[in-house]
Formats: structure tokens, sequence, C-alpha cells
């Protein structure tokens, strides 16, 4: 049985589910490949003459169709990592030399992944609120070395969608926790 959970915004898509198998609420999106550089790579992104992205331009997000059907929706998710960190570490210490002493500690994580699910609203600038300032290196005609994509409104090729890997980070940290001299 297939639990899907983890509403990440007004948006409703569901980005985890509980498969067994699998870490209970792993992350559970469509994988995307990079921004379109020409018509003539949308135009290659097919099965069979028909478009995969139909709506897509130079400059939006290309999605992966996992499936293999020529069609993105919820059948192309594929398990992109855990909540859960792979590796935790916690370390303290001290030293003392003459009348010198010096502690530390240490904290961290890793391997878990993070959904930041603000970023789809302060990203999309299809709502006509404030935005963040990652949008001012959207893709352009003169800005092709860029990950983020063009700015469009409507959103036509659905480059904010929130069931994708876009807004999945990397939730690895290491802290220092105390420093005394």
């Amino acid at each position: 049985q297939v639990i899907w959970s983890g509403t990440p915004n007004q948006s409703g898509a569901n980005t985890t589910k509980s498969l067994q198998g699998y870490p209970i609420g792993g992350f559970w999106l469509i994988e995307t490949d990079g921004l379109f550089q020409s018509q003539a790579e949308v135009d290659a992104h097919s099965k069979d003459g028909v478009l995969i992205q139909p709506n897509a331009k130079p400059g939006d997000i290309r999605f992966k169709d996992a499936n293999g059907d020529g069609k993105i929706n919820d059948d192309d998710r594929v398990y992109k990592g855990s909540p859960f960190p792979e590796f935790t570490l916690g370390f303290n210490g001290s030293v003392n030399w003459k009348n010198f002493d010096l502690s530390l500690g240490l904290q961290s994580n890793f391997g878990a992944k993070i959904y930041n699910s603000m970023r789809p609203d302060l990203e999309d600038v299809s709502k006509g609120t404030n935005y963040s300032s990652a949008t001012l290196n959207a893709w352009s005609e003169d800005n092709t070395n860029t990950s983020f994509p063009r700015l469009i409104w409507g959103d036509p090729n659905q480059n904010a969608r929130t069931d994708s890997d876009r807004f999945l980070e990397s939730g690895d940290y290491l802290r220092i926790t105390n420093l005394q001299f």
C-alpha cells in the first residue's frame, strides 16, 4: 500500500510517500534535466514525433519522462531521497596547555534531503507577489549559463511545478555548537 503525504504549500502537490522498501516519507518527485537552450532541443524531446513538453520554449526546464510514455505526469515520479540523515555526528573535545584551555563541540548531519517549500512561492513570477532575488538570474538569450528557468507570466511549461525535484535540497550541515578559549 502507498501512502501519499507531504503537502508543501497552497498548490496541494504531495511530495512524499511511504512505500515498502523505502524510508517513511521519502521524496517521490519528477526529475529535472537542465534547461532547454534552443528550439531544436525542445523539438528533440519527443516520443514517436510528439513533443513530451508541448508548451516548452528555450529557457524552460526539461523534465524527464521516467516511464517513457511520452507525457510528464505523476507516473514519472522517482525516489529522490529521504528526509532522514544517513549519518549523524557529534563531537566534544578539550585540550589544556599551561594556563590555556580550548573546548570545541561539533554537530553534523549527512544524507538527508529537505524540500524547500518557500521557493515555489518566491520563484513563480505568475503569482504577482514578491519574488526571490534568484529570479534576477533567470534564463534569457543573453544569460544562458544559468539553472534558473526563463520568466514568463502563466508558466505554460510548469517550471514552478511543486512535484519536481527542483526544490529538493541537501540537508547536510556541520556546525560548531561550542567554542571556548
